[in-house]
């Protein structure tokens, strides 16, 4: 794999950071959603950031 530039560290280091914060804030609206609807969404969409959490965090290695 080529060497990343510190731009591109910079860039990938927010993208983590970002996916991080929703990642909480997801995990606290799921638990918070009296709708079960609305509760379902939220970890649905949680799951898929902590995928590409964990694929962020893996180029970063």
């Amino acid at each position: 794999m080529p060497q990343l530039t510190q731009t591109e560290v910079w860039f990938l280091d927010e993208a983590i950071k970002g996916h991080r914060l929703l990642i909480s804030k997801l995990n606290a609206y799921a638990q918070m959603a009296a709708d079960p609807q609305l509760r379902q969404l939220c970890q649905d969409t949680l799951q898929a950031h902590q995928r590409h959490f964990e694929m962020l965090t893996n180029q970063a290695r």
